[in-house]
This record gives C-alpha cells, structure tokens and sequence, in this order.
C-alpha cells in the first residue's frame, strides 16, 4: 500500500529560532489536541512548494513520534533532491486504504494546485476517522483555492489546523471564514535549510560554482531567468487581461511567456549583454519554451536550483519562491510581474522584500543597473 522507500543524503532544516519556533507550535498543540507522545504521524506531499515546507519541519516532527512521509508527482521529485526519504502513493489513491495501512494519529498535508488533489480524499477520510489534520500553506499565492477543489466553498477540503507561512496567509484564511485560534504563524522552515546552504557553497565558491555551472559564460554576466508554470488552480489568473502592463511582444497569452519576452527585450536594449540561462520550473515540459531557443546561451533543469542561483549574478523571475530563495542565497534578485496586483502573490525574503516590476520603463531601468553592477 504504501509503496517503494526512496532515499537519498539526509536534509537538515538547522536548528535555529525558525526550528525552535515550529515545535513551540506542535508542543503546544500537542497538548491542545491530548496527544500522547510518540505518536505515529503521515505526512502527504504532492507539490514541490509544499515538499520544501515539509522538508524543513519534519526535525521538528520527528520531536513528537515517529514520522512516514508520502509522496507523488513534482512533490516526491522535490522531496527526492532533497535527500528526504517517502513512501510512494498508490496511483489510484484510495484514502480509507492509506488510513488503514499506516494507522497515523496525526496527518499533516501540504496543499496542491490540483483540484483532484489526494490531499481533499484523505482529510475527508481523517473527519470520518476522527484523524487530526494540519495542512501547511508555503506561500501567499492562490490561499483561497487551496481547501476548494473543484467546488465552490473555498474551505471544503480544509483540514483541522493550518500553519501559515505569513500573517497576510493567516489574515486571508480568516477572511474566508476559517476561525483565527486554528491558525498559527509560523516561520518557513526552508528558509533555514536555504541560508545554511548559503554558508556551504560560500566555502566552495561562488567562481568555482560560476565555472562549474556555467564554463562558457566568460567575463559575461550570468543573469537566470525562473520560468513558473503559465496555469493553476485558476487557469485564468495565468493570462494576459485588460489590467496587463507588460504585454510582450504582442502574440503570447501566456503570463510566464510576457514576462520572459520582456526581460528578454529589455535585456537586448542594454548595453552589457549577459551570459542567459533559462531555469525550468519542475511542472514546465521541455518544449514550452523552445520559440525562444536561441535567445537563451544555456537550459538548466537537472542542475541543483540552489547552485544554479548562487552561481548566477543576477536572478529575475516573477513570483516562485526560488527567487525568495535565491535573495537568501544573497543574490542579486529582481521579480517582475504583468500586473501590480501580482506583486502579492511574492513572498517577502526573510532578508527584506524584493524589489518587484510592472512597467516596461522601470524594468529596462532596474535590469540595466544590475547588468552594470556585476559588469
């Protein structure tokens, strides 16, 4: 039932205050809930923002019992690079069977994008079961579908408790009538892994990285490009509409797209030309980007994210939190949306907000600068 081990080098989240922070919660919790400790706890992970919340709680986890992870899909290929060790889902899922194989008196549950998500069967199973649930929200994009579905009551499929990464999160849940005494606020715990790989690769060297990465780039500096999916939950909040201010080249629909098309324009008017990587997002296919196959000098997708951003001077992207994660990585990083209203679905850094762009002019104006910064 639930499936082949895989693992890979162990994941270390730390131990600092955001560590300290998360099990201050589940402690609490713990004695809210009567909770006798250890426990068994399931955790199910199917998208790979909610692999790296995940990821960086399971120390905290694993303070209070004994701890299985699950996963499928772009989740267990996130989960996989970074060394976390899951239990493959059976395909088709069957959440009574799931609850009756792994006897947990806890289910934690990242959310998803899918509407069909295995996520929604199995907190309805653990409400018949009397299961407690906690579902974990890694970012501020799409709060109001992630407990949806495919129906209409944004809280339908919501689990017991929800962490949220943010008071924002917190504030929108409330808004759609989710009770404020079960949410709590608690740090990102990835952030913690991220800035400890900050030190890591600082000892092995931003120009070793640089050559090891990227050895034809030269004296040119490396900008990365974080291509997102152009879909979602909502597939129309994924296309231009009558508020765009940054249109592309005129033909694209798509919001990754006239994003790309416009760094890329912008880029080509200045007058430092950088060495260019497009970086795919998990969920992108091969081809989606192959129109624009000889503007870019290299295509990085198996490369590790963390050294691809780290290696790079400049890192532009629109609202993935690789760019969150890149800025904590202390790259130079620039976010740039089609609309303002996107400017929050970004996450803040833990090391400030970061700047972001909606009009031509005031991108050509920020991605010159740092062309000529790191010249």
């Amino acid at each position: 039932m639930l499936g082949q081990q895989k693992c890979s080098p162990p994941y270390d989240a730390g131990h600092g205050s955001c560590m300290s922070a998360i099990n201050d919660t589940l402690s609490k919790l713990c004695v809210t809930l009567g909770f006798e400790t250890p426990m068994s706890i399931s955790m199910l992970v199917e998208d790979p923002g909610a692999a790296n919340f995940a990821a960086g709680m399971l120390g905290a986890l694993k303070e209070h019992g004994a701890v299985t992870v699950h996963a499928c899909g772009a989740g267990a290929s996130q989960l996989g690079s970074l060394g976390v060790c899951f239990q493959s889902l059976d395909d088709p899922f069957d959440a009574r069977c799931f609850l009756e194989s792994a006897k947990p008196s806890l289910v934690v549950l990242g959310t998803s994008e899918d509407t069909d998500a295995a996520a929604h069967t199995l907190v309805v199973a653990c409400r018949e079961a009397g299961i407690a649930t906690i579902g974990i929200i890694d970012g501020p994009a799409n709060t109001a579908s992630r407990f949806r579905g495919d129906g209409q009551d944004a809280l339908e499929y919501a689990p017991d408790r929800i962490f949220a990464p943010s008071v924002t999160v917190r504030d929108t849940l409330v808004d759609l009538g989710y009770s404020e005494d079960r949410i709590d606020v608690v740090p990102h715990p990835h952030f913690a892994a991220v800035a400890e790989q900050r030190e890591i690769l600082s000892c092995e060297g931003k120009d070793v990285l640089r050559r090891k990465l990227f050895p034809d780039a030269g004296d040119r500096p490396v900008l990365v490009f974080l291509a997102e999916r152009s879909g979602g939950l909502d597939p129309d909040q994924f296309c231009r509409t009558h508020d765009y201010t940054l249109v592309g080249r005129g033909g694209e629909q798509r919001r990754t797209h006239i994003v790309l098309e416009e760094v890329l324009d912008a880029v080509g008017r200045a007058d430092i030309a950088p060495y260019i990587v497009l970086r795919l997002h998990p969920k992108n296919d091969a081809d989606e980007f192959a129109s624009y196959q000889t503007e870019f000098d290299m295509v990085s997708r198996e490369e590790n994210a963390l050294e691809v951003c780290f290696g790079a001077d400049i890192v532009v992207g629109l609202t993935t939190i690789l760019l969150v994660e890149a800025a904590v990585l202390g790259t130079h990083v620039l976010s740039v949306v089609p609309r303002e209203v996107e400017r929050h679905w970004l996450f803040d850094a833990p090391t400030g907000p970061i700047s972001c762009f909606w009009k031509r002019d005031e991108l050509a104006g920020a991605l010159e600068e740092a062309l000529r910064s790191h010249a």
